[in-house]
């Protein structure tokens, strides 16, 4: 649970690489080096477009009443500690 218009950040430079939208709110998926993915969902507003470059930090949306995230590769889900020391 987070608060209505949380602003939410990629964890690492990337790519746009989809914006989808359901009952839920939009997603969006992130392409980062080494095969990484991020997944941002349950999102309200969305401030970027696909195929664009985002860096680190930057925000590219606002939440609802909830934000779901995952890490993943071609595997499958990973570890954010992996990432976020």
């Amino acid at each position: 649970k987070v608060e209505n218009n949380t602003p939410v950040r990629t964890i690492l430079k990337g790519q746009i690489e989809a914006i989808t939208v359901k009952d839920e709110g939009y997603t969006i998926l992130v392409k980062h080096e080494g095969e990484i993915q991020s997944l941002y969902a349950r999102l309200n507003e969305v401030l970027v477009e696909v195929n664009q470059e985002v860096l680190a930090s930057q925000v590219i949306g606002r939440t609802g009443s909830s934000l779901y995230f995952e890490l993943r590769n071609m595997d499958g889900p990973l570890n954010p500690g992996i990432i976020l020391k």
